[in-house]
């Protein structure tokens, strides 16, 4: 997926300044203050340590420069139908995932710029840990997309 991305930003000449990478941003070695955005799929709810990941991020962005975050956002509905060990899994490694994650972001450095909540996404089972749990146990995962800058 990534190379598909990067790929299409080097044939377009619209976003020659642009370079993609994927790595785990607890352990990246960039430098301080020198990256204008991050853009994060699933990296705070895939995490056991997202206040690390934001941490990470918020030492590598510029003054001013920005985060996006899409996170994938089960109902309280569809969260009741999982077992009660893949729930109390998921409340350890990601216990935003239920509360939201403003207050983490908020109190990593960031202030939440932009907050929308989109309604109808079905997550398929290889798009996350989550995902594979919910669709294992024959839940749809009735997704919702969350988006923090």
């Amino acid at each position: 997926m990534l190379e598909l991305r990067q790929k299409f930003l080097d044939q377009t000449q619209e976003y020659r300044n642009v370079i993609l990478a994927a790595f785990d941003a607890r352990l990246c070695a960039i430098k301080d203050s020198c990256i204008e955005a991050i853009s994060s799929v699933a990296g705070l709810s895939e995490t056991h340590g997202p206040n690390e990941v934001l941490q990470q991020c918020h030492r590598m962005l510029i003054p001013g420069g920005r985060l996006y975050c899409f996170e994938h956002i089960i109902s309280g509905k569809d969260w009741h139908k999982l077992p009660e060990d893949v729930r109390l899994k998921w409340e350890a490694q990601t216990p935003q995932m239920l509360s939201g994650y403003a207050k983490t972001i908020e109190s990593n450095g960031f202030q939440i710029a932009r907050h929308e909540t989109k309604d109808g996404r079905i997550v398929k089972h290889d798009e996350g840990s989550l995902a594979s749990d919910a669709w294992r146990f024959g839940n749809r995962h009735d997704s919702r997309l969350r988006w923090n800058m």
